[in-house]
């Protein structure tokens, strides 16, 4: 999360959540412009990563396929529904859902 504007934010509690995965981060002052606070999220990370492990081993297969076959659409690995290592959270669709952003801040005095 990137602090924009000219004047310094004061008690900031900051929660973004990913795929079920709920992080805040409290600080007394964001003052400078530009301004970064950095969350991590483990598990969304590891699902992530399997995803782009997936991904790229279906790209590797379409391109050792050749003939007709290759031209014919197949299924995104992705987006099948297909199980995979992922956490509880995941497990229904297997893939990374849209992060929920709140910042919450005491109005200026």
């Amino acid at each position: 999360m990137v602090k924009k504007g000219e004047t310094a934010a004061h008690d900031v509690a900051a929660t973004v959540t990913v795929d079920d995965e709920e992080r805040t981060i409290r600080t007394p002052v964001v003052a400078a412009d530009g301004e970064v606070l950095a969350f991590d999220f483990p598990d969304a990370a590891l699902v992530l990563a399997e995803e782009r492990r997936r991904f790229a081993q279906a790209r590797r297969e379409d391109e050792r396929s050749r003939g007709i076959a290759a031209m014919l659409p197949r299924a995104d690995p992705i987006r099948s529904g297909a199980s995979m290592p992922t956490s509880s959270a995941n497990a229904s669709t297997g893939r990374l859902r849209t992060a929920r952003t709140k910042c919450t801040m005491p109005p200026s005095t």
